[in-house]
């Protein structure tokens, strides 16, 4: 069982919610498991190697834990704003 913020998302992001257009055009990254994965990936690229001496690149990360705070919270209050009706 996965714990924290995290593992609500990974647990959520295969349930289909209805997003506005708008949304989807800048695919949130919860549409889809793969989506998730593929930032997952990306951020991974991002925070640099010790084994090859790259450094994280600061500017890039903050901006996908940005973008994962948005689409996180978005997806959490569709989700559950659904449910409740």
């Amino acid at each position: 069982m996965m714990d924290g913020i995290t593992g609500t998302a990974a647990q959520t992001a295969g349930r289909k919610v209805n997003m506005s257009k708008d949304k989807e055009k800048n695919k949130n990254i919860f549409n889809t498991p793969m989506d998730l994965r593929n930032w997952a990936v990306t951020l991974i690229g991002y925070l640099g190697d010790t084994r090859t001496n790259t450094l994280p690149n600061t500017e890039k990360v903050d901006e996908l834990i940005a973008s994962f705070v948005a689409d996180y919270n978005y997806f959490y209050e569709k989700l559950y704003s659904s449910e409740e009706e």
